[in-house]
């Protein structure tokens, strides 16, 4: 399940540094912007405060997403760089499967809000108008749809752009009792369920159970962390 990394394509390079003040900076920024936490030292090199950050994508143009705590999202292109931001916090998680049709999770809001490749709001879909249970996961289908994880039926669920129920799973307590997920990921036509703790359930993209693993698969669109005290983006 793991996908290999690379930034030739748009000669994107990102460093992790180690904490030692000697490895991390050896020049001082010309410039910083307090508001969202980099640091740049010319137009070329972008350094990252990691005491702000959330979590960094990479999606399949290459392309990088920094998520901030505070719930800014930053996308770095080749050539420029988008932000985005609004008032309901925290972002639970963001899918940059599509890099065109980015998804931005809000959890505790039952909200999902649909980006283009700018950054700019296309949509936000309330969940709890689906008159479905509290969910907790979602992904991007293979085709923009969105699969979903409700608490409360203990199943998988595929939402069409049209707002209509297209696939659902069996409860997963048929497959798996004491499973607790927090992540879908969707991968050369199958859906993993994940709990960090036990493994993942795989189903294929018709929702048929597939089997059980106890290994935790890695996103393959994020670097995970911890991070380094900084991070050096060159472009």
């Amino acid at each position: 399940m793991q996908r290999n990394i690379f930034f030739l394509s748009f000669n994107l390079f990102l460093f992790l540094f180690c904490r030692s003040e000697a490895s991390c900076m050896k020049s001082e920024p010309s410039s910083i912007d307090p508001r969202i936490g980099w640091l740049s030292i010319s137009k070329d090199t972008i350094v990252l405060d990691t005491a702000r950050i959330q979590n960094i994508y990479i999606d399949r143009l290459d392309n990088i997403y920094v998520l901030y705590k505070e719930g800014r999202l930053t996308k770095w292109t080749k050539d420029t760089s988008f932000s985005y931001y609004n008032n309901m916090g925290t972002i639970s998680s963001i899918d940059v499967a599509n890099p065109f049709k980015i998804l931005l999770f809000y959890r505790s809001f039952q909200r999902i809000v649909t980006l283009d490749n700018h950054l700019s709001k296309v949509s936000e879909l309330d969940l709890n108008s689906l008159n479905r249970g509290f969910i907790c996961c979602i992904a991007m289908g293979q085709e923009d749809e969105i699969w979903m994880y409700d608490q409360d039926a203990r199943s998988l669920f595929l939402l069409s752009n049209s707002r209509d129920i297209l696939r659902k799973t069996d409860p997963i307590y048929y497959f798996k009792e004491s499973f607790a997920p927090s992540d879908i990921q969707v991968l050369n036509s199958k859906v993993y369920l994940i709990d960090p703790n036990k493994g993942y359930i795989e189903f294929d993209i018709f929702g048929q159970f597939i089997g059980f693993d106890t290994l935790v698969p890695p996103d393959p669109y994020q670097l995970a962390p911890p991070y380094s005290e900084f991070v050096w983006i060159s472009r």
